[in-house]
């Protein structure tokens, strides 16, 4: 617990920053901005960054599928197995560095 305290507390702001890009994390991070006793006005202006950009993502996405929007089916397909493999890629590293660095610290 002490070690997410101290990541926290070193990335909390970038955490606000990017959390309406990672699935799942809204709720934890926001908690845990609290609890941190983040300030106010910076994780405010962190999240309403975050919300801007994303929803400029998806307006401009709207935007430019427009009558398109049939084909991403298409493009869904081509690119689901690929970015799945790298999601897994990037799960298992994470999962072995956790582990080597448990395993050197006991050492």
């Amino acid at each position: 617990m002490e070690l997410l305290r101290q990541k926290f507390a070193a990335h909390g702001y970038l955490a606000v920053l990017a959390n309406r890009f990672l699935f799942g994390s809204r709720a934890v991070i926001s908690v845990m901005a609290g609890l941190m006793h983040l300030k106010f006005f910076f994780v405010f202006l962190a999240a309403l960054t975050s919300a801007v950009v994303w929803n400029t993502l998806l307006l401009a996405g709207g935007f430019f599928l427009g009558s398109k929007w049939q084909n991403i089916g298409e493009y869904v397909v081509l690119y689901s197995i690929p970015v799945s493999i790298i999601f897994i890629l990037m799960v298992f590293y994470s999962v072995w560095s956790f582990v080597r660095q448990r395993k050197n610290a006991n050492e």
